[in-house]
């Protein structure tokens, strides 16, 4: 149990805007044979998959405190940025 909840972590980790080495992870709980491949799939999916959800709840809804000073991205390159996005993808 306690390496699918680190398996999940790191997925969820490295989904977000932090760094996680989920790969690497799954690949050691992997080896160590003592987790069935289908749970440990499983358990990488739903961390990236929260992990993607928390990235667009962070993005929808903290955006409307993009005029205060503490915020860290200005209207100038919150724009540059949505133009390399719509761009390149």
């Amino acid at each position: 149990m306690a390496t699918l909840a680190g398996v999940f972590a790191a997925a969820f980790v490295s989904a977000t805007l932090l760094f996680g080495l989920s790969e690497a992870a799954v690949v050691a709980a992997a080896l160590a044979g003592d987790v069935p491949p289908l749970a440990l799939f499983l358990a990488a999916t739903l961390g990236n998959v929260l992990g993607a959800v928390v990235n667009f709840a962070l993005g929808r809804f903290l955006i409307r405190f993009e005029g205060r000073r503490w915020f860290p991205v200005g209207p100038k390159n919150r724009a540059r940025a949505e133009t390399l996005f719509a761009r390149y993808g």
